[in-house]
Protein backbone atom coordinates (compact mmCIF):
# COMPACT_ATOMS: atom_id res chain seq x y z
CA UNK A 1 0.00 0.00 0.00
CA UNK A 2 1.29 3.15 -0.89
CA UNK A 3 2.09 6.10 2.05
CA UNK A 4 3.09 9.60 2.44
CA UNK A 5 4.83 11.41 4.70
CA UNK A 6 6.45 8.23 6.05
CA UNK A 7 3.20 7.64 8.59
CA UNK A 8 1.64 4.84 7.32
CA UNK A 9 -1.11 6.73 5.71
CA UNK A 10 -2.63 5.74 2.58
CA UNK A 11 -1.68 8.05 -0.21
CA UNK A 12 -4.66 9.24 -2.05
CA UNK A 13 -5.38 8.37 -5.12
CA UNK A 14 -6.01 11.00 -7.96
CA UNK A 15 -9.63 12.31 -8.01
CA UNK A 16 -11.34 11.63 -11.16
CA UNK A 17 -11.86 13.55 -13.81
CA UNK A 18 -15.20 12.91 -15.36
CA UNK A 19 -15.64 16.44 -16.70
CA UNK A 20 -12.66 16.07 -18.61
CA UNK A 21 -13.03 12.86 -19.60
CA UNK A 22 -16.22 13.96 -21.22
CA UNK A 23 -14.50 17.16 -22.72
CA UNK A 24 -11.61 14.81 -24.48
CA UNK A 25 -14.71 12.89 -25.89
CA UNK A 26 -16.53 15.66 -26.78
CA UNK A 27 -13.18 17.01 -28.72
CA UNK A 28 -12.75 13.89 -30.75
CA UNK A 29 -15.67 13.35 -31.77
CA UNK A 30 -16.37 17.30 -32.56
CA UNK A 31 -12.80 16.80 -34.74
CA UNK A 32 -14.03 13.81 -36.43
CA UNK A 33 -17.39 15.19 -37.48
CA UNK A 34 -15.07 18.39 -38.91
CA UNK A 35 -12.72 16.01 -40.77
CA UNK A 36 -15.70 14.05 -42.30
CA UNK A 37 -18.05 16.99 -43.55
CA UNK A 38 -16.26 17.58 -46.59
CA UNK A 39 -16.89 13.87 -47.90
CA UNK A 40 -20.47 14.99 -48.07
CA UNK A 41 -19.79 18.38 -49.61
CA UNK A 42 -20.38 20.53 -46.85
CA UNK A 43 -19.09 24.17 -46.96
CA UNK A 44 -18.42 26.32 -43.56
CA UNK A 45 -18.68 29.99 -43.96
CA UNK A 46 -16.66 31.99 -43.74
CA UNK A 47 -14.12 28.97 -43.48
CA UNK A 48 -14.26 26.80 -46.98
CA UNK A 49 -14.24 22.98 -47.38
CA UNK A 50 -10.56 22.89 -47.68
CA UNK A 51 -10.19 24.21 -44.11
CA UNK A 52 -12.46 21.92 -42.33
CA UNK A 53 -9.83 19.14 -41.91
CA UNK A 54 -7.42 21.00 -40.49
CA UNK A 55 -9.92 22.20 -37.63
CA UNK A 56 -10.80 19.00 -37.34
CA UNK A 57 -7.00 17.67 -36.43
CA UNK A 58 -6.61 20.73 -34.12
CA UNK A 59 -9.68 19.21 -32.34
CA UNK A 60 -9.01 15.33 -32.86
CA UNK A 61 -5.42 14.88 -32.08
CA UNK A 62 -5.07 17.04 -28.74
CA UNK A 63 -8.56 15.58 -27.47
CA UNK A 64 -7.29 11.84 -28.28
CA UNK A 65 -4.35 13.01 -26.26
CA UNK A 66 -6.56 14.05 -22.86
CA UNK A 67 -8.68 10.94 -23.20
CA UNK A 68 -5.76 8.75 -23.43
CA UNK A 69 -4.29 10.37 -20.29
CA UNK A 70 -7.00 10.96 -17.90
CA UNK A 71 -8.37 6.91 -19.29
CA UNK A 72 -5.35 5.98 -17.86
CA UNK A 73 -5.15 7.68 -14.76
CA UNK A 74 -8.74 7.26 -13.56
CA UNK A 75 -9.97 4.59 -15.84
CA UNK A 76 -13.61 4.72 -18.02
CA UNK A 77 -16.48 6.48 -16.23
CA UNK A 78 -18.87 4.06 -17.91
CA UNK A 79 -17.18 0.95 -16.46
CA UNK A 80 -14.84 -0.86 -14.37
CA UNK A 81 -12.09 1.61 -13.64
CA UNK A 82 -9.65 -1.40 -14.44
CA UNK A 83 -11.43 -1.34 -18.10
CA UNK A 84 -8.58 -0.05 -19.51
CA UNK A 85 -5.54 -2.27 -17.60
CA UNK A 86 -7.69 -5.14 -19.38
CA UNK A 87 -7.57 -3.24 -22.83
CA UNK A 88 -4.00 -2.96 -22.41
CA UNK A 89 -3.06 -6.36 -21.96
CA UNK A 90 -5.02 -7.84 -24.24
CA UNK A 91 -2.55 -7.52 -27.77
CA UNK A 92 -5.65 -8.45 -30.17
CA UNK A 93 -7.28 -5.22 -28.59
CA UNK A 94 -4.19 -3.20 -29.32
CA UNK A 95 -3.14 -4.21 -32.38
CA UNK A 96 -7.11 -3.64 -33.15
CA UNK A 97 -6.95 0.05 -31.63
CA UNK A 98 -4.11 0.58 -33.67
CA UNK A 99 -5.50 -0.89 -36.67
CA UNK A 100 -8.26 2.05 -36.99
CA UNK A 101 -5.72 4.68 -35.51
CA UNK A 102 -3.91 3.76 -38.51
CA UNK A 103 -6.98 3.64 -40.81
CA UNK A 104 -8.23 6.70 -39.50
CA UNK A 105 -4.87 8.86 -40.51
CA UNK A 106 -4.93 7.10 -43.32
CA UNK A 107 -8.59 8.57 -44.51
CA UNK A 108 -8.86 11.80 -42.47
CA UNK A 109 -5.60 12.97 -42.44
CA UNK A 110 -4.28 11.36 -45.55
CA UNK A 111 -6.34 13.43 -48.04
CA UNK A 112 -4.54 16.95 -46.42
CA UNK A 113 -1.27 14.89 -48.00
CA UNK A 114 -2.74 13.82 -51.30
CA UNK A 115 -0.09 15.10 -54.30
CA UNK A 116 -3.03 15.35 -56.64
CA UNK A 117 -6.56 16.15 -57.05
CA UNK A 118 -8.34 12.77 -57.21
CA UNK A 119 -10.96 13.34 -60.25
CA UNK A 120 -7.76 14.90 -62.30
CA UNK A 121 -7.26 12.52 -65.50
CA UNK A 122 -3.99 12.72 -66.65
CA UNK A 123 -3.04 11.60 -70.41
CA UNK A 124 0.48 10.50 -68.93
CA UNK A 125 -1.67 8.17 -66.86
CA UNK A 126 -2.41 5.65 -69.48
CA UNK A 127 0.20 3.83 -72.11
CA UNK A 128 -0.50 3.73 -75.93
CA UNK A 129 -1.95 0.80 -75.47
CA UNK A 130 -4.66 2.25 -73.31
CA UNK A 131 -3.25 0.46 -70.12
CA UNK A 132 -2.56 2.66 -66.74
CA UNK A 133 1.13 3.37 -65.86
CA UNK A 134 2.79 1.66 -62.89
CA UNK A 135 3.94 2.75 -59.75
CA UNK A 136 6.55 5.79 -59.77
CA UNK A 137 5.18 7.10 -62.93
CA UNK A 138 6.08 10.53 -64.10
CA UNK A 139 3.47 13.00 -65.41
CA UNK A 140 3.28 17.09 -66.08
CA UNK A 141 2.17 17.95 -62.50
CA UNK A 142 4.45 15.33 -60.05
CA UNK A 143 4.62 11.29 -59.62
CA UNK A 144 1.90 8.64 -59.41
CA UNK A 145 4.09 6.82 -56.47
CA UNK A 146 1.44 4.09 -56.31
CA UNK A 147 0.68 4.91 -60.60
CA UNK A 148 -2.56 5.21 -62.52
CA UNK A 149 -6.00 3.62 -62.46
CA UNK A 150 -8.07 2.98 -65.58
CA UNK A 151 -8.94 6.43 -66.53
CA UNK A 152 -5.61 7.96 -66.11
CA UNK A 153 -5.98 8.92 -62.41
CA UNK A 154 -3.53 9.43 -59.80
CA UNK A 155 -4.29 5.64 -57.68
CA UNK A 156 -2.64 7.37 -53.84
CA UNK A 157 -4.80 10.12 -54.37
CA UNK A 158 -7.84 8.35 -54.30
CA UNK A 159 -6.90 5.61 -52.07
CA UNK A 160 -6.74 8.71 -49.40
CA UNK A 161 -9.90 10.52 -50.38
CA UNK A 162 -11.62 6.74 -51.10
CA UNK A 163 -10.64 6.17 -47.55
CA UNK A 164 -12.71 9.63 -46.21
CA UNK A 165 -15.77 8.51 -47.76
CA UNK A 166 -15.92 5.17 -46.90
CA UNK A 167 -15.15 5.81 -43.12
CA UNK A 168 -17.87 8.98 -43.41
CA UNK A 169 -20.60 6.59 -44.52
CA UNK A 170 -19.65 4.34 -42.04
CA UNK A 171 -19.76 6.71 -39.19
CA UNK A 172 -22.55 8.57 -40.10
CA UNK A 173 -24.77 5.52 -40.49
CA UNK A 174 -23.25 4.20 -37.06
CA UNK A 175 -24.24 7.58 -35.30
CA UNK A 176 -27.43 7.64 -36.49
CA UNK A 177 -28.09 3.54 -35.86
CA UNK A 178 -26.79 4.46 -32.51
CA UNK A 179 -29.33 7.23 -31.67
CA UNK A 180 -31.96 5.63 -32.68
CA UNK A 181 -31.12 2.15 -31.65
CA UNK A 182 -29.83 3.32 -28.19
CA UNK A 183 -32.53 5.41 -27.54
CA UNK A 184 -35.12 2.59 -28.64
CA UNK A 185 -33.71 0.21 -26.34
CA UNK A 186 -33.84 2.37 -23.05
CA UNK A 187 -36.92 3.56 -23.69
CA UNK A 188 -38.40 0.07 -24.35
CA UNK A 189 -36.44 -1.37 -21.48
CA UNK A 190 -37.48 1.11 -19.23
CA UNK A 191 -41.15 1.23 -19.68
CA UNK A 192 -41.95 -1.83 -21.45
CA UNK A 193 -46.10 -2.44 -21.43
CA UNK A 194 -47.24 -1.14 -24.90
CA UNK A 195 -44.08 0.50 -26.19
CA UNK A 196 -42.33 -2.23 -25.42
CA UNK A 197 -44.31 -4.30 -28.22
CA UNK A 198 -44.47 -1.92 -29.97
CA UNK A 199 -40.93 -1.29 -30.26
CA UNK A 200 -40.06 -4.74 -30.63
CA UNK A 201 -42.35 -5.20 -33.38
CA UNK A 202 -41.12 -2.74 -35.09
CA UNK A 203 -36.96 -4.58 -34.59
CA UNK A 204 -38.58 -7.64 -35.94
CA UNK A 205 -40.22 -5.79 -39.19
CA UNK A 206 -36.68 -4.07 -40.26
CA UNK A 207 -35.20 -7.70 -39.13
CA UNK A 208 -37.41 -9.22 -41.56
CA UNK A 209 -35.51 -7.27 -44.28
CA UNK A 210 -33.41 -8.54 -46.43
CA UNK A 211 -30.63 -5.76 -45.45
CA UNK A 212 -28.67 -5.45 -48.85
CA UNK A 213 -31.26 -5.89 -51.25
CA UNK A 214 -33.77 -3.11 -49.35
CA UNK A 215 -30.73 -0.71 -49.29
CA UNK A 216 -29.55 -1.47 -53.12
CA UNK A 217 -33.54 -0.96 -54.23
CA UNK A 218 -33.97 2.04 -52.23
CA UNK A 219 -30.60 3.40 -53.29
CA UNK A 220 -32.08 2.88 -57.06
CA UNK A 221 -35.44 5.16 -56.30
CA UNK A 222 -33.20 7.78 -55.10
CA UNK A 223 -33.03 10.41 -57.80
CA UNK A 224 -28.93 10.95 -57.54
CA UNK A 225 -28.31 10.02 -54.07
CA UNK A 226 -25.85 11.70 -52.30
CA UNK A 227 -23.73 10.32 -49.31
CA UNK A 228 -25.77 12.11 -47.41
CA UNK A 229 -29.12 9.81 -48.09
CA UNK A 230 -26.62 6.65 -48.24
CA UNK A 231 -25.57 7.32 -44.67
CA UNK A 232 -29.43 7.85 -43.67
CA UNK A 233 -30.47 4.76 -45.48
CA UNK A 234 -27.79 2.50 -44.41
CA UNK A 235 -28.35 4.09 -40.69
CA UNK A 236 -32.20 2.82 -40.62
CA UNK A 237 -31.39 -0.23 -41.36
CA UNK A 238 -28.24 -1.15 -39.34
CA UNK A 239 -30.35 0.04 -35.14
CA UNK A 240 -31.99 -2.89 -34.41
CA UNK A 241 -29.22 -4.91 -33.31
CA UNK A 242 -28.19 -2.39 -30.85
CA UNK A 243 -31.71 -1.62 -29.77
CA UNK A 244 -32.00 -5.44 -29.02
CA UNK A 245 -28.50 -5.44 -26.60
CA UNK A 246 -29.57 -2.46 -24.97
CA UNK A 247 -32.71 -3.39 -24.22
CA UNK A 248 -31.99 -6.82 -22.63
CA UNK A 249 -29.48 -4.75 -20.70
CA UNK A 250 -31.69 -2.25 -19.55
CA UNK A 251 -33.80 -5.09 -18.16
CA UNK A 252 -31.42 -6.52 -16.39
CA UNK A 253 -30.32 -3.17 -14.59
CA UNK A 254 -33.37 -2.00 -13.75
CA UNK A 255 -34.32 -4.58 -11.45
CA UNK A 256 -31.08 -4.19 -9.36
CA UNK A 257 -31.78 -2.65 -5.43
CA UNK A 258 -30.00 0.65 -5.99
CA UNK A 259 -32.75 1.40 -8.58
CA UNK A 260 -35.05 0.37 -7.10
CA UNK A 261 -34.33 2.02 -4.20
CA UNK A 262 -33.93 5.55 -6.71
CA UNK A 263 -37.24 4.61 -7.45
CA UNK A 264 -38.65 4.53 -3.64
CA UNK A 265 -36.84 8.00 -3.17
CA UNK A 266 -39.02 9.78 -5.85
CA UNK A 267 -36.55 10.15 -8.12
CA UNK A 268 -37.49 10.72 -11.75
CA UNK A 269 -37.76 8.64 -14.77
CA UNK A 270 -35.23 10.94 -16.59
CA UNK A 271 -33.16 10.89 -13.37
CA UNK A 272 -33.08 7.28 -13.38
CA UNK A 273 -32.06 6.72 -16.80
CA UNK A 274 -28.76 9.30 -16.71
CA UNK A 275 -27.89 8.28 -13.48
CA UNK A 276 -28.31 4.70 -13.30
CA UNK A 277 -29.03 3.19 -16.41
CA UNK A 278 -26.95 5.03 -18.72
CA UNK A 279 -23.72 4.32 -17.75
CA UNK A 280 -24.36 0.66 -16.95
CA UNK A 281 -25.70 0.10 -20.50
CA UNK A 282 -23.16 2.45 -22.67
CA UNK A 283 -20.01 0.18 -22.34
CA UNK A 284 -22.01 -3.02 -24.14
CA UNK A 285 -23.68 0.01 -27.01
CA UNK A 286 -19.99 1.13 -27.59
CA UNK A 287 -18.69 -2.17 -28.52
CA UNK A 288 -21.65 -3.29 -30.69
CA UNK A 289 -21.13 0.23 -32.36
CA UNK A 290 -17.25 -0.40 -32.58
CA UNK A 291 -18.90 -3.88 -34.69
CA UNK A 292 -20.96 -2.24 -37.01
CA UNK A 293 -18.50 0.14 -38.26
CA UNK A 294 -16.91 -3.05 -39.83
CA UNK A 295 -19.99 -4.13 -41.05
CA UNK A 296 -21.31 -0.76 -42.42
CA UNK A 297 -17.92 -0.42 -44.67
CA UNK A 298 -18.72 -4.12 -45.76
CA UNK A 299 -22.13 -3.58 -47.18
CA UNK A 300 -21.32 0.47 -48.54
CA UNK A 301 -18.34 -1.69 -49.99
CA UNK A 302 -20.69 -4.35 -51.91
CA UNK A 303 -22.95 -1.44 -53.27
CA UNK A 304 -20.47 0.75 -54.42
CA UNK A 305 -18.63 -2.58 -56.43
CA UNK A 306 -22.30 -3.24 -57.73
CA UNK A 307 -22.79 0.55 -58.88
CA UNK A 308 -25.76 1.89 -56.11
CA UNK A 309 -23.43 3.27 -53.62
CA UNK A 310 -20.89 6.02 -53.91
CA UNK A 311 -21.62 7.72 -57.01
CA UNK A 312 -18.68 8.61 -59.74
CA UNK A 313 -16.69 10.47 -59.96
CA UNK A 314 -16.54 10.29 -56.25
CA UNK A 315 -13.32 7.90 -54.97
CA UNK A 316 -14.51 4.58 -52.33
CA UNK A 317 -12.80 2.15 -51.87
CA UNK A 318 -15.61 -0.06 -52.99
CA UNK A 319 -16.09 1.98 -56.35
CA UNK A 320 -12.21 1.54 -56.74
CA UNK A 321 -12.97 -2.31 -56.56
CA UNK A 322 -15.48 -2.16 -59.00
CA UNK A 323 -13.25 0.52 -61.60
CA UNK A 324 -10.36 -1.88 -61.15
CA UNK A 325 -12.00 -5.22 -61.52
CA UNK A 326 -11.56 -5.63 -65.53
CA UNK A 327 -8.10 -4.49 -64.80
CA UNK A 328 -6.76 -7.51 -62.29
CA UNK A 329 -5.33 -9.71 -65.24
CA UNK A 330 -2.84 -6.34 -66.37
CA UNK A 331 -2.79 -4.13 -63.12
CA UNK A 332 -3.58 -6.44 -59.71
CA UNK A 333 -2.91 -3.46 -57.44
CA UNK A 334 -5.82 -1.42 -58.94
CA UNK A 335 -7.96 -4.64 -57.48
CA UNK A 336 -5.58 -5.42 -54.23
CA UNK A 337 -4.72 -1.89 -52.84
CA UNK A 338 -8.51 -0.65 -51.56
CA UNK A 339 -9.46 -4.73 -50.94
CA UNK A 340 -6.43 -4.56 -48.67
CA UNK A 341 -7.38 -1.47 -47.31
CA UNK A 342 -10.96 -2.54 -46.63
CA UNK A 343 -9.67 -5.78 -45.44
CA UNK A 344 -7.33 -3.96 -42.63
CA UNK A 345 -10.18 -1.85 -41.62
CA UNK A 346 -12.41 -4.22 -40.82
CA UNK A 347 -10.48 -6.49 -39.25
CA UNK A 348 -8.89 -3.69 -37.25
CA UNK A 349 -12.77 -2.54 -35.98
CA UNK A 350 -13.46 -6.15 -34.99
CA UNK A 351 -10.38 -6.64 -33.18
CA UNK A 352 -11.38 -3.39 -31.56
CA UNK A 353 -14.76 -4.34 -30.58
CA UNK A 354 -13.77 -8.14 -29.27
CA UNK A 355 -11.14 -6.18 -26.84
CA UNK A 356 -13.43 -3.38 -25.74
CA UNK A 357 -15.94 -6.24 -25.37
CA UNK A 358 -13.61 -7.98 -22.83
CA UNK A 359 -12.24 -4.69 -21.61
CA UNK A 360 -15.92 -3.07 -20.62
CA UNK A 361 -17.84 -6.07 -19.16
CA UNK A 362 -15.10 -9.12 -18.50
CA UNK A 363 -18.03 -11.45 -17.47
CA UNK A 364 -19.37 -11.94 -21.26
Amino acid sequence: MATSGGRGVPAEAPEASPWLQRLATAAVLAGLGLLALPAFEVEWRPWDRDALPWMGVTLLLPGALALVYVTRRDGVSFADPRAWRRFTRNRGAVVGGALVVLVVLIGFVGPLAAPFHPDAIYDAGLTDAGVPVGPMSHVEDGTFLLGADNIGRDELSRLLYGGRVSLSVALGAVFLAGLLGFGAGLVSGYYRGAIDVAIMRLVDFVLSLPFLLVAIALNRVIDDPSLFWLCLLLGLLSWTTLARVTRAKVLQVRELEYVQAARALGASDGRIIVQHLLPNVLGPAIVIATTMVANIIIVESAMSYLGVGVKPPIASWGSMLRDGADYLQYEPRLLLLPGALIVLTVFGFNLLGEGLRDALDPKE
